[in-house]
């Protein structure tokens, strides 16, 4: 698969657990939002497709704000997902099918933005891998073997507050390794592994 929505699709007749997502052309989108009978509940996740480091991401709190943001983009393909209670998501590089880094990356409390990518102005602070549940490490591990990323990635995994349950939102074929936060520790752990093989 070479599109998000492909990966998706993969990811979900694997069993890696994702939010609860719901693909369609905008048209299709307005009108089940406007039925009786939505997909899911406000606030959610509208992000295009296409977009990456949380760029034409949106979370959206009424039917007004939706059909704003769609009839501004005509030409974008959307993905529209549940909106997961958090206060901060992590980003797993995976290398050799193995988890060797972790950075836990958390947005101000000030911050007017439910995104918590360091690109967007999050904070980045590397943790164990053991501070994360072997639910949670099994998962990034399945996203990243599903799509043969598993050599090399980066895994967004984020963590319902309430539940603890864990979901992944994305496996990035280029997970900014020589950018962003933690640099340094980033690409030691990169250089550590190569020296391994």
């Amino acid at each position: 698969p070479v599109t998000k929505v492909g990966e998706l699709a993969v990811l979900a007749n694997s069993g890696t657990p994702l939010p609860d997502t719901f693909i369609s052309s905008n048209r299709e989108i307005k009108k089940a939002f406007k039925s009786s009978n939505p997909p899911f509940a406000y606030p959610f996740i509208l992000k295009a497709a296409d977009a990456y480091g949380g760029k034409n991401n949106h979370l959206v709190k009424n039917f007004e704000q939706l059909t704003d943001i769609l009839a501004n983009n005509k030409g974008v393909q959307y993905v529209v997902q549940e909106f997961i209670p958090n206060d901060c998501d992590y980003r797993c590089l995976v290398l050799g099918g193995e988890i060797r880094l972790v950075l836990k990356r958390t947005r101000g409390a000030k911050s007017a933005s439910h995104l918590n990518n360091t690109s967007a102005g999050a904070e980045g602070k590397i943790v164990k891998s053991s501070t994360l549940s072997n639910e949670a490490l099994d998962a990034v591990k399945l996203a990243a073997k599903t799509l043969g990323r598993d050599g090399f990635a980066g895994v967004d995994l984020m963590l319902n507050k309430i539940t603890g349950a864990p979901y992944i939102l994305e496996v990035n074929q280029t997970p900014q390794i020589e950018i962003g936060a933690e640099v340094e520790k980033k690409m030691d752990a990169l250089l550590d592994y190569m020296r391994r093989l």
